[in-house]
């Protein structure tokens, strides 16, 4: 500082102070000599404790967006936007309202006929006489047990039905396993960049020890064979451990945006680039990402910017409902819907 006040001073001066101040305070002219190694090596270890300044201070700045989402939360969240889940669940209410439209047909059928004729008399067709006609009734049933094509329609609409919600609960178990597995590699990922930010750390002061060791085979004229092979090596190390950091970052990122498209929310702007939905919580999911989003994204009106999705607003959830009731409360005097997987939708009954 009073260097940067004082800047009229002379080439003499700025010497003086350098020395009596910072190098040797009893400096004496002819008597003391400023030691020169001393002030060069106090030189080069700052030098290079500022050259690695700069992969330190990345390695320490740089943070990942937290994901903190539990497995059964996930799969509240899946089973509550994703288009593929609702439509594998209209289709399995499809198969079941199959059987009931066969079962239908298995019923009992009782017609009453009633058929009659008037005839003419002589060549006028517009003659004609009530004496000349015939009128005849009759009853028409049509017993349960002779309805083979019904009851094989029927049987077969219950196997489908089977079929149908198999495949429903099979699509259920790959979505849980499929989200399971990248929840414990974004865990995975999370921990491996810490490792990875301490592995860059210790590279860089593994350089800076290197060179205080040849700062002080240089004082005391002693040589080492394989300093030139660990100062590369040390090198080489840094470079390594930067790109593993880097890399598990990139990766994490992938991992995080896979886990948004898993999960049914995933949005895309008009260039078709992701919209980073921010930080992956407990709460993540209580509102509709396609009516609010918080941050970057999708700028809606002050009414709907904040706006909870009601429960009219939510996908239909048929005669299936997701397992477990939604993933907000329901409202008041409606009863939580069952899945599948709890109570599935009652069979019809076998036919007669």
């Amino acid at each position: 500082d009073g260097l940067i006040q004082r800047k009229d001073q002379t080439p003499q001066q700025l010497f003086d102070l350098l020395v009596r101040q910072v190098y040797n305070p009893n400096y004496e002219c002819g008597k003391t000599r400023v030691l020169s190694i001393d002030v060069v090596e106090d030189i080069t270890r700052e030098l290079i404790e500022l050259q690695l300044l700069q992969a330190i201070v990345r390695a320490e700045a740089i943070e990942v967006i937290d994901v903190d989402l539990k497995a059964d939360r996930a799969l509240e969240v899946a089973r509550r936007y994703r288009r593929d889940w609702m439509n594998a669940r209209a289709q399995l209410v499809d198969a079941w309202r199959l059987t009931q439209f066969n079962a239908v047909q298995l019923q009992s059928q009782l017609d009453i006929v009633f058929n009659g004729e008037i005839s003419n008399i002589g060549d006028n067709p517009f003659r004609l006489r009530s004496d000349t006609g015939r009128l005849s009734a009759g009853v028409r049933f049509d017993a349960p047990i002779t309805r083979m094509g019904e009851r094989n329609a029927y049987r077969q609409s219950l196997i489908e039905y089977q079929q149908a919600r198999r495949n429903y609960y099979n699509f259920e178990d790959r979505v849980a396993q499929t989200l399971r597995g990248q929840l414990r590699q974004i865990t995975q990922f999370q921990i491996g960049f810490e490792l990875n930010r301490l592995a860059v750390l210790e590279a860089a002061r593994q350089v800076m020890l290197n060179t205080f060791i040849d700062q002080e085979n240089q004082r005391t004229a002693t040589t080492r064979v394989t300093a030139a092979r660990d100062v590369v090596q040390a090198l080489t190390d840094l470079l390594n451990a930067q790109n593993n950091f880097m890399l598990i970052y990139i990766t994490y990122e992938v991992q995080r945006l896979q886990l948004d498209f898993s999960l049914g929310t995933m949005q895309l702007d008009h260039e078709g680039l992701w919209i980073d939905p921010g930080p992956i919580g407990p709460d993540y999911g209580q509102h509709d990402p396609w009516l609010w989003r918080s941050g970057e994204g999708i700028e809606l009106g002050a009414a709907d910017s904040r706006r909870e999705l009601e429960p009219e607003e939510l996908p239909p959830a048929f005669l299936l409902p997701p397992a477990g009731g939604p993933i907000d409360h329901p409202p008041q005097g409606a009863e939580p819907a069952q899945s599948p997987t709890a109570s599935p939708a009652p069979t019809p009954a076998p036919a007669p």
